[in-house]
């Protein structure tokens, strides 16, 4: 599995809570997809996915796939307050992960994030309202995605993972010559100067979350 990262940072605002991924069981994928809930307060930044595939209706935080090699792709909606907001879209992992049965006999998990995976180079990410494609992982380094919420609440996007049943483990890629080109270069500028800003400005943004929060009313969970 994967974690999805999206900052906020018109509003220093960060959102690592929702993943996705493949997993081997016997048992229905909506076992293991868990429900999400309405964000707390005014101000908020958040990804969910909708309806996904073999699950029941409604909004989810995670959404597994059972494994597969032929072409797989996760649809998710990235939500904010902020309709001029710009984001950084990013993610962690990938995390393998290895069940065993513990004395108890429950069945738990191992992981390890691993940086080798073949599947690292089959991912991309595809901007629905943009219809572009974009690399997240080149050079063996995880790439990043600004965008703006251009007056929408709401930007759709998909991960997708492509067939798989070809890969081949190759050395000689390893020992290809790295090339950065000017426009990675430029892209990483953008998005430290971006971080940099969004930290220039915390107590501002603070005392505007703490404003959102109506501290005499108690949390209401709702589940999406």
């Amino acid at each position: 599995y994967i974690r999805l990262l999206v900052e906020d940072v018109s509003n220093n605002l960060k959102t690592v809570s929702s993943q996705l991924g493949q997993i081997e069981s016997n048992k229905t994928i909506n076992h293991y997809n868990l429900r999400a809930l309405a964000p707390f307060g005014s101000r908020y930044v958040d990804v969910v996915f909708v309806n996904p595939e073999d699950s029941d209706t409604g909004s989810y935080k995670s959404s597994f796939h059972l494994v597969s090699t032929a072409e797989q792709r996760w649809e998710f909606t990235v939500k904010s307050h902020d309709i001029n907001a710009t984001m950084i879209l990013g993610w962690r992992g990938l995390y393998i992960l290895t069940s065993y049965t513990d004395t108890q006999g429950r069945q738990r998990y191992q992981e390890y994030r691993s940086l080798s995976n073949p599947l690292l180079d089959s991912m991309v990410l595809f901007d629905v309202s943009a219809n572009k494609e974009v690399e997240v992982w080149e050079h063996d380094e995880i790439k990043e995605y600004v965008f703006h919420m251009e007056g929408n609440k709401e930007k759709i996007f998909q991960w997708r993972v492509k067939d798989t049943s070809t890969i081949r483990t190759s050395v000689a890629k390893s020992l290809m010559p790295r090339t950065i080109t000017l426009s990675q270069n430029m892209q990483k500028l953008e998005i430290a100067s971006l971080r940099k800003d969004a930290k220039a400005r915390p107590t501002r943004e603070k005392n505007q979350r703490l404003k959102s929060i109506d501290m005499d009313e108690p949390p209401h969970f709702e589940v999406l």
